[in-house]
C-alpha cells in the first residue's frame, strides 16, 4: 500500500498564499487532467476556475509560464515532471494538501476466485512477517529519493510520499 497526497502547487517565485479551498477557488487558474478525480473533485465544491488538459507536462508549463497560478498533483507526479521536463523541482511548491490517498490492489469481485484472493492475502503477510514488504518499500523509497530527488519513508509497511515529519 502506498499514501499519496493530492496538493495545490505554485511557482516558488510566486507569493501565493493558499490556506483553504476557498483562497484556491479564487485564483485565475488551476491546471488539472481532464476527466481525473481531482478535477472531478474540486468540480463538485464548485470550482469554476479549472484548466483541464490531457497531459501533465501541459499543467506544469501553463505554470512557468504563468497561464494558470496553480497544478494539482501528487509530489511524486510533481518530481516525475520536473525530471522529464529538466525543470528544477525547487521552481514548484507545495502551497495546500486537498486531500490524501491510499493505494490498494483490486481485484474483481465477481471474476477472482476466493482462493486467489486468500493466496494474496497469505502472501502479502507472509511478507509482511518475514521483512520482505518492507525491503521492496525501502527499495522503492531509495529510487524515488535517487531519480527524483523526492523524500519518502516507510512506515509500518507503507510507503508515504512526502518528508517525514
Amino acid at each position: 500500500m502506498t499514501t499519496r497526497h493530492s496538493i495545490l502547487w505554485g511557482q516558488a517565485n510566486g507569493r501565493l498564499k493558499i490556506e483553504s479551498l476557498v483562497d484556491a477557488s479564487r485564483v485565475k487558474g488551476i491546471c488539472v487532467i481532464r476527466g481525473g478525480n481531482r478535477e472531478a473533485f474540486l468540480a463538485t465544491k464548485g470550482f469554476e476556475n479549472l484548466v483541464p488538459v490531457e497531459a501533465p507536462g501541459q499543467c506544469l508549463n501553463m505554470l512557468l509560464a504563468g497561464r494558470i497560478e496553480l497544478i494539482f498533483m501528487s509530489s511524486l507526479e510533481v518530481a516525475s515532471l520536473a525530471t522529464m521536463h529538466n525543470t528544477s523541482k525547487t521552481k514548484l511548491v507545495p502551497l495546500y494538501k486537498v486531500f490524501s490517498n491510499k493505494s490498494y490492489i483490486a481485484m474483481s469481485k465477481n471474476g477472482t476466485s476466493a482462493q486467489t484472493v486468500k493466496q494474496w492475502q497469505d502472501t502479502t503477510q507472509a511478507m509482511k512477517d518475514d521483512g520482505t514488504f518492507s525491503r521492496i518499500a525501502n527499495k522503492w523509497s531509495d529510487y524515488i529519493l535517487k531519480h527524483y530527488a523526492m523524500p519518502t519513508y516507510v512506515k509500518n509497511n507503507v510507503l508515504i510520499f512526502e518528508q517525514k515529519r
